[in-house]
């Protein structure tokens, strides 16, 4: 199954103490046969200037939460780099998935 990074405007919002960004991931359901407990959802990314403008350059301060944007979900990092302000990385997300709709984490 191919899931795919729905990019979505850097929020200034606080969420998580100590943080004040964040971007939305969107997995459309069409990709969801039937509801998965936690699943080991792969994101990726290339040359994200939002992320490369805020993110620390070993990718360490990166952190993946639920939809509430407060449950820090279980993350291994696999790649990360920055390069002229640009974050290029990838990681594996411990997350539920649901078929009914749409999952969106941060």
């Amino acid at each position: 199954m191919t899931i795919a990074m729905v990019h979505a405007e850097v929020s200034a919002a606080s969420f998580l103490s100590g943080y004040a960004a964040r971007k939305a991931i969107t997995v459309d359901n069409a990709h969801v046969d039937s509801d998965l407990t936690a699943f080991p959802l792969y994101v990726s990314f290339t040359l994200d200037p939002e992320i490369g403008a805020i993110c620390r350059s070993d990718g360490y301060d990166i952190r993946f939460t639920a939809s509430d944007g407060t449950t820090i979900l279980p993350h291994e990092r696999v790649s990360f780099s920055v390069s002229s302000n640009q974050a290029t990385g990838s990681f594996w997300v411990r997350t539920d998935l649901t078929a009914a709709s749409p999952t969106t984490i941060y």
